[in-house]
């Protein structure tokens, strides 16, 4: 499967999304609809660790497809970890910011797995 998404832990209070190689945007929309099902089952604000280390990005139509993403995601979601080993997103992210186009919960970047779940295990402490 080139896109899964499944709950991070037991408690069901983050959930790991993880891109391997190539994908289409119609797998990441069928992506998204998981996503939102699952998080439909929660009361409280839920974290996603997005896992794009082996992540090949479709070349066509990036940038319309990318600003309609945050349509289609849930509301209830506190933080995003991404985990990018390049700019690419992080780009992206800042980019569709400035005209206005913002995902939902607090978006944080890292290199590491380590670095994305200690940032998750932190945020559930508080």
């Amino acid at each position: 499967m080139p896109i899964t998404i499944d709950w991070g832990n037991y408690e069901e209070t983050f959930v790991v999304w993880k891109f391997e190689l190539f994908w289409t945007w119609d797998e990441m929309y069928n992506a998204l609809a998981t996503l939102r099902s699952l998080l439909a089952q929660k009361t409280v604000p839920c974290h996603i660790v997005v896992d794009t280390r082996r992540c090949m990005m479709p070349s066509s139509g990036l940038i319309s497809n990318i600003q309609n993403v945050p349509r289609y995601m849930p509301t209830n979601v506190d933080l995003v970890v991404v985990i990018a080993t390049h700019n690419l997103l992080y780009s992206l992210n800042q980019t569709l910011k400035r005209i206005g186009i913002m995902f939902p919960g607090k978006i944080i970047f890292v290199e590491t797995v380590d670095a994305a779940y200690n940032l998750v295990d932190t945020e559930e402490d508080v």
